[in-house]
């Protein structure tokens, strides 16, 4: 490996950020950079830390892409979520879920929420603004509030 001055800060910065949570490498480099480190230590300690198996892009990717979905998220906001954290559309579009899959989970936040908001003003509006915000697709949402089931909200 080179040395390359300050390298030993840089990493040991790195590393107490990834304590809390998996990091993608642009944002490492993006917290690096805001600590005024150089491009060379920057690139180097990113070196180092995929070499020793702690960023790893692609795992960043499906591991988040899994809590989104536990979360209720649809792919929409998953991935704007991951484009603002930085990971390249290759790493994101291998895991992201089926369109199956997601039409299972947008039918059952439907029906949950559809208690919740049902009998009050409004209430096709807000739910509809909830899944939209929740990043379903707007024309899915349409045609499952469109069965029969939710003609009464």
């Amino acid at each position: 490996m080179v040395a390359v001055p300050g390298i030993e800060k840089a990493l040991k910065y790195a590393v107490l950020l990834l304590k809390y949570r998996l990091r993608s490498a642009a944002e490492i480099a993006a917290r690096l950079q805001r600590k005024e480190y150089s491009a060379d230590v920057i690139d180097e300690a990113l070196k180092r830390l995929k070499a020793y198996g702690y960023i790893d892009d692609q795992n960043f990717a499906r591991i988040f892409i899994n809590s989104c979905r536990d979360r209720g998220w649809g792919s929409r906001r998953i991935v704007l979520a991951l484009k603002k954290l930085g990971v390249s559309r290759d790493y994101y579009t291998k895991a992201m879920p089926s369109t199956q899959d997601e039409s299972e989970s947008l039918q059952a936040l439907i029906e949950k929420k559809a208690k919740f908001y049902r009998g009050k003003k409004n209430a096709r509006a807000k739910l509809l603004r909830f899944l939209v915000n929740r990043g379903f697709d707007y024309d899915e949402i349409i045609s499952r509030l469109d069965q029969p089931d939710f003609n009464n909200l």
